[in-house]
């Protein structure tokens, strides 16, 4: 059984993501362990604080740099699925969550810290 590890996402991907759409745009880690090489999922929140309408299009897939507490450094890609990824138009004030697959690399342990700024 592989080691459980923690996935720790702290920052907004408002810059990281910007290409994509006018909202501003979150990525939400599991509350629950996580254990290298089983899959689970994220979620892209998508919001919109502006006062207008905004058309916004949640990426097929995200690719980011996952390293470990030992040291271990890796790109991971998560993907969203096609049907996930339609394009969408976002009240001001309003949401939505696109759930993205992916897994740490097996062999990864302890602290593992997930980058959309680095990928």
């Amino acid at each position: 059984m592989p080691a459980p590890c923690r996935a720790f996402l702290a920052t907004s991907f408002a810059l990281a993501l910007a290409a994509f759409s006018r909202a501003a745009l979150v990525l939400q880690a599991p509350g629950a362990p996580v254990a290298a090489g089983e899959p689970f999922t994220l979620e892209l929140i998508e919001t919109n604080p502006s006062a207008a309408a905004c058309a916004v299009t949640a990426p097929d897939s995200l690719a980011l740099a996952v390293r470990d507490s030992a040291g271990r450094t890796s790109t991971v890609t998560f993907g969203a699925g096609s049907a996930a990824a339609q394009p969408a138009v976002l009240q001001p004030g309003g949401f939505r969550s696109v759930t993205l697959r992916g897994a740490i690399p097996a062999g990864f342990s302890g602290l593992v810290v997930l980058d959309a700024t680095a990928a």
